[in-house]
């Protein structure tokens, strides 16, 4: 299979890179900034191009389009304008709708990798989900079946599905981050390293891969303990956002 690639971030530099190594042949690498675009397309043996007219579908079977959700309109008319006889196109996205490729394109689909992607460190991409949807039935079975060269946990999703996985995606990772950025902001304040936490974030990371999250929870707030609640939140009288997001929290445990 012949693959571009649109987009030179976080989603689109992983993700070529695995399909690269999975034997794939990725043929171009599109960005708007040139010198991005050569970098990762240097690294999967493509080639980098940063024009439009530039890309290429004469021999391509699939074109994913890895770029912010907002940019992807503005890449399906590019491509509807500049390629006659276009592959079939995907979008990364978990929260954009399938619309946003169908109303300019004729073979559209879905390529949802459900993970958060960070620069330096390497994702497992085995057990990363891959959420797939298409259009079209033979469209959908080329995407499952290359979503199965690159990882183990493949899953057909309708555009509910997607949105609502994207939905509690956001809580378990996004905002769960922002809380480890109070927690360390809470720590430096007082000269203590974040580190400390880390056991405990870990601890509780594996057991929710064996338990329900209701099963696992502890602390105060569960105990029905209000002497260490008030103490709690007196500490946080300084930061009177912190103290309404524990309040907020405190409330939501004890049901």
């Amino acid at each position: 299979m012949t693959i571009n690639i649109i987009g030179s971030g976080k989603v689109a530099f992983h993700l070529s890179k695995r399909l690269h190594a999975c034997g794939l042949t990725i043929h171009q690498i599109y960005s708007r900034q040139l010198d991005k675009a050569l970098q990762l397309a240097t690294a999967v043996n493509a080639q980098g191009i940063s024009r439009w007219k530039d890309v290429q579908a004469d021999g391509v079977d699939l074109i994913i389009i890895a770029v912010s959700d907002q940019a992807i309109p503005e890449v399906a008319k590019a491509l509807a304008k500049h390629l006659p006889n276009p592959p079939l196109v995907v979008h990364t996205s978990g929260s954009s709708p399938l619309n946003w490729l169908s109303d300019f394109l004729p073979r559209t689909g879905i390529f949802y990798p459900l993970q958060s992607f960070s620069w330096g460190r390497e994702p497992n991409f085995a057990e990363i989900p891959m959420c797939i949807e298409a259009q079209h039935s033979a469209d959908e079975k080329l995407l499952l079946e290359l979503a199965q060269r690159i990882s183990q946990k493949v899953q057909l999703t309708t555009e509910a599905d997607r949105k609502t996985l994207h939905l509690a995606a956001v809580f378990v990772n996004n905002f769960v981050n922002e809380l480890y950025q109070i927690g360390a902001a809470i720590l430096a304040e007082k000269n203590l390293p974040f580190d400390l936490l880390l056991p405990l974030i870990q601890e509780t990371a594996a057991k929710v891969q064996a338990q329900t999250p209701a099963e696992m929870q502890t602390g105060p707030a569960l105990r029905g303990d209000l002497a260490t609640i008030e103490r709690q939140l007196d500490l946080l009288e300084a930061h009177p956002e912190w103290r309404e997001l524990y309040g907020l929290m405190t409330g939501l445990i004890r049901g």
